[in-house]
């Protein structure tokens, strides 16, 4: 990591590409540690899943090349025991695995690589789901503002971004949308 920042800015990038590569760094950190908390939960209790090679069942090991899961099949739970590498497992369905962890075994670099993963796959969902479970995380929210403002290329708003439907969005968003209902309300 050290010897690849001195790399980075040893070569006398322009600014913004300096700061592109430093956020990749940065990112690929995130993801590590993402990686880190879920196999120090996969270690001490199996991961569910809704749907590993179309069923239901558990993630029950793993490492960094594979992983090692139970099927569940015609009512029979755990009717399967299979082991596949990492490889062989969609982007979106690596991401439903990750998000599995649950908020206090992930740390906050770890939401912010379940937000990069999501984002990079072109889950906009996932990665709001992501910042938003850590956002309620008293300690985060500003961290949380500063990585969605950078994503949707915008200044964090004043008062930083708020929860609304299941997503962080603008305080001037919020205010909108409670007035729109509250017209149609009245209209009804």
């Amino acid at each position: 990591g050290a010897a690849i920042l001195q790399s980075i800015l040893a070569l006398e990038l322009p600014p913004e590409e300096r700061l592109r590569a430093l956020e990749g760094l940065v990112e690929m950190h995130h993801l590590d540690r993402m990686f880190d908390d879920f196999l120090a939960f996969v270690a001490r209790s199996p991961v569910e899943a809704a749907s590993l090679d179309g069923y239901p069942g558990r993630i029950v090991r793993a490492d960094r090349k594979e992983y090692e899961y139970e099927l569940d099949i015609d009512g029979k739970k755990s009717a399967v025991r299979r082991k596949q590498p990492w490889t062989r497992l969609s982007p979106a369905s690596k991401l439903a695995v990750f998000e599995s962890v649950p908020a206090p075994s992930m740390t906050r670099e770890g939401f912010l690589g379940l937000a990069d993963l999501a984002f990079r796959t072109g889950d906009e969902e996932g990665g709001q789901r992501s910042l938003l479970r850590l956002f309620k995380r008293n300690d985060s929210q500003d961290v949380v503002n500063a990585v969605l403002a950078r994503h949707l290329g915008i200044p964090v708003p004043k008062g930083g971004f708020v929860a609304l439907e299941g997503k962080l969005v603008p305080p001037a968003a919020k205010a909108a949308e409670r007035e729109r209902r509250k017209r149609a309300e009245e209209a009804d």
